[in-house]
């Protein structure tokens, strides 16, 4: 499904839009998309093909969002195997097929998680699965086209000729077709992922003048795609460097002449058979056939060079007459077995229900309206700084830091506590003084140490004889008070008196000289040991 990588390579160009935006418009919308999605919530049941509508009513839910926008939906459905996608289509082929024999071997043993896994990726979309959703679709007065190969390339051509103004699609291959708009990763809001045709150039940055739809699509190619494998070693993010290297080469077998020099890669060998394929793929993307709803008839998606016809271009669909491709786009055949399946004649009276909310695409007389919408991504201008002169110092820069820190505001200093302040604050109270109404010591006081009575004996020691002394000692009567000794963190306890002689004050060189005696001798008595002590020393 798509290129690997493409999108989040294109992820400059794209945008966050809304299907609202297009309100009054027409979408062509890949039918597949929303199929394979509705398939994966019944996938159990298709594989052990028990009948289910979940598929149907899961497409009718986004069709009906469409609507209520205001929105002319078209589904587009894929037709005939393309020849130059017969690999890949083999190879799914066979996922399919081994993941289906996974899924009965968990079911038998009774793992039905890892069963159910297996079957959402062997869920094949069916010819039959979608007749059911086109004729749902024309109950509800909803266009389909059946694509006679590809439904990229037909979707591709209806938004290239302005029937659709837009693309719903979940496969990255559209932007190589060239559509002017897509809507990515639609969710059940109608909100997604638009990308811009005029917008792709932002995704070169700065080299986007160098952009062109046709190198972006050779670097897709060759980075592998649904018509042809890469080269080994040769992704998106390697092939992307021909977007600007090879911006000026005059043509494909030009580049690929010196793909190893653009690429960097002298080992690279470019066979003479993958410079066919590779040209063989470009001319898919280029002269796929579609069907034309408005004339009735198929065409190639780009006009064929003059002197060419489709029996130059085998691999992008095998030709087929008008009657042929108008009845497989309306779904009337099984484009797998060829098989009539439904007798739907868009001009037959009754056709259409009377409720169709917009006029159909199969009317003889429809006519586009081919409105002009306004590009939502418009290229960023970036002012050119040639010629011009900035002088950067980093001395001023400096300068200027230094100033904002030097402005700012210094912290309040705290306020601070004088010595009296502090005796108050952290100095012992005072012994209470007796005075000659005081009995005298042995004798307790009038009611001290009584229980009864209102408590007054221990207020009037604290009125008496603490506050007074000490209103006393801040005032500054009595110096005695301010003498006393105070132990606290910010007061230094004295020094106590040196009980080593020898740390005492030297007083005299005479004193100075016989302490240096005394601990010379000191030292000798320490270390000083007889001869019979060194048997021992060496146990």
């Amino acid at each position: 499904m798509g290129i690997s990588g493409l999108l989040p390579f294109l992820k400059r160009s794209t945008r966050p839009a809304s299907v609202r935006e297009f309100s009054g418009g027409t979408v062509a919308v890949d039918a597949y998309s929303w199929l394979h999605k509705g398939a994966f919530a019944c996938a159990d049941r298709l594989a052990q093909g028990q009948p289910t509508d979940v598929y149907v009513r899961y497409c009718l839910k986004y069709i009906n969002l469409l609507l209520s926008h205001g929105v002319k939906p078209i589904l587009v459905f894929d037709g005939c195997h393309l020849p130059s996608k017969q690999s890949t289509e083999t190879k799914r082929r066979e996922e399919r097929r081994k993941h289906r024999a996974l899924a009965a071997d968990h079911l038998r043993a009774g793992r039905d998680r890892e069963a159910r896994d297996c079957f959402q990726r062997c869920v094949d979309v069916t010819p039959a699965m979608a007749l059911q959703v086109i004729k749902a679709c024309r109950s509800r007065g909803v266009d389909c086209v059946v694509a006679p190969y590809e439904a990229d390339a037909q979707l591709a051509f209806l938004a290239r000729n302005g029937i659709a103004d837009l693309v719903i699609t979940e496969d990255s291959d559209l932007v190589l077709f060239g559509c002017p708009r897509i809507l990515f990763k639609m969710d059940a809001a109608g909100n997604g992922r638009l990308i811009e045709s005029s917008a792709l150039p932002l995704s070169l940055g700065g080299s986007a003048d160098k952009f062109s739809l046709e190198r972006l699509r050779l670097v897709c190619i060759l980075s592998g795609c649904d018509y042809l494998a890469s080269l080994p070693g040769v992704g998106l993010g390697k092939a992307s460097k021909l977007l600007v290297r090879a911006a000026g080469a005059a043509d494909v077998t030009a580049i690929l002449d010196k793909l190893p020099a653009y690429l960097n890669m002298r080992s690279l060998t470019v066979s003479a058979q993958y410079k066919r394929d590779v040209q063989r793929a470009e001319d898919t993307f280029l002269y796929q056939l579609v069907f034309d709803p408005l004339a009735r008839r198929l065409v190639p998606l780009t006009r064929y060079p003059a002197g060419r016809s489709a029996a130059d271009y085998p691999y992008a669909g095998a030709w087929m007459d008008d009657a042929a491709a108008l009845q497989i786009a309306l779904g009337n055949v099984d484009v797998a077995t060829g098989a009539v399946v439904d007798t739907y004649c868009p001009d037959r009276p009754g056709a259409r229900p009377a409720h169709a909310p917009h006029r159909s695409i199969w009317a003889r007389d429809y006519v586009p309206a081919r409105r002009v919408w306004p590009a939502g991504a418009a290229p960023v201008s970036r002012a050119s700084t040639a010629g011009k002169v900035s002088l950067l110092s980093v001395w001023e820069g400096l300068k200027r830091t230094a100033a904002a820190a030097v402005r700012q505001k210094p912290p309040p200093e705290e306020p601070r506590l004088t010595q009296a302040d502090l005796a108050a604050l952290y100095a012992a109270p005072a012994p209470p003084a007796e005075t000659e109404s005081q009995p005298s010591s042995g004798e307790p006081a009038d009611g001290a140490g009584s229980s009864d009575g209102d408590g007054a004996g221990s207020g009037g020691l604290e009125s008496s004889s603490v506050e007074p002394d000490l209103r006393r000692r801040l005032s500054g009567g009595g110096g005695e008070g301010l003498t006393e000794v105070v132990t606290s963190k910010y007061f230094a306890t004295p020094a106590e008196p040196a009980a080593d002689p020898l740390r005492a004050p030297v007083q005299s060189m005479e004193e100075f000289l016989k302490r240096r005696r005394d601990s010379q001798l000191n030292l000798k008595q320490m270390f000083a040991f007889k001869k019979t002590d060194l048997p021992k020393l060496k146990k």
